[in-house]
């Protein structure tokens, strides 16, 4: 995959997840990376796009880690979302908020074994 021309990705090499971020009726997207060169023994990519008025997408999140929740919680209006990453001795919950057009880092805690 180094050295490849983003047009040459197959769309095979990701899963998306259609959601509404700010309760408007745009599609959103998460998107999961699911190649081997996308992915760790137990993690993977993630992004987050957000589709805007005029129907353009940006990334407003991105990170690598075990899993991605959305939560019920709102910051400026949008979803606020949830990080997890696993080790072989702690759990990591990140929470990220809403911005000036994108995810920021809210909180971090870490649970140790």
């Amino acid at each position: 995959a180094e050295g490849m021309q983003p047009s040459q990705i197959p769309a095979s090499w990701f899963v998306a997840s259609r959601i509404e971020l700010d309760g408007a009726s745009r599609s959103d997207f998460i998107v999961r990376g699911e190649h081997r060169c996308l992915m760790g023994a137990h993690s993977a990519h993630f992004w987050v796009l957000a589709k805007s008025a005029t129907g353009d997408y940006s990334v407003v999140f991105r990170g690598f880690g075990d899993g991605l929740d959305v939560l019920s919680t709102r910051t400026n209006g949008n979803r606020d979302l949830q990080f997890t990453i696993l080790t072989a001795v702690t759990v990591e919950s990140i929470k990220f908020r809403y911005s000036d057009g994108s995810y920021r880092k809210s909180s971090d805690r870490i649970e140790h074994d």
